[in-house]
């Protein structure tokens, strides 16, 4: 991974586990990183209270977090997807592999 990459997954990580403890509730979080092909993908879900169907949509209270982590990714060609789980939220970066 180049430094920008490495950088963009660091900071992902550090934002999402924020969110986790400061709104989720959870008593666990799993993380995952690995590369498929052309793409490399990060995970970061919890079991905790999940997240609204406001936040996702993009109304309510959205702060500078999801954001944040969302430019960063495309500054480097990746993207960020969150998705409420049955139990908590997954946090899902997906940015282009080292070539």
């Amino acid at each position: 991974m180049t430094d920008d990459r490495e950088l963009a997954v660091y900071r992902v990580v550090q934002e999402a586990l924020s969110n986790v403890y400061r709104h989720a509730r959870a008593g666990s979080v799993w993380i995952y990183l690995g590369s498929r092909e052309s793409m490399t993908h990060l995970v970061v879900a919890d079991d905790g209270i999940g997240i609204s169907a406001d936040t996702l949509a993009g109304r309510g209270n959205i702060g500078v977090g999801l954001s944040g982590m969302r430019s960063r990714l495309a500054q480097i060609g990746g993207r960020l997807t969150v998705r409420r789980l049955a139990l908590g939220t997954a946090v899902i970066a997906s940015l282009p592999s080292a070539r």
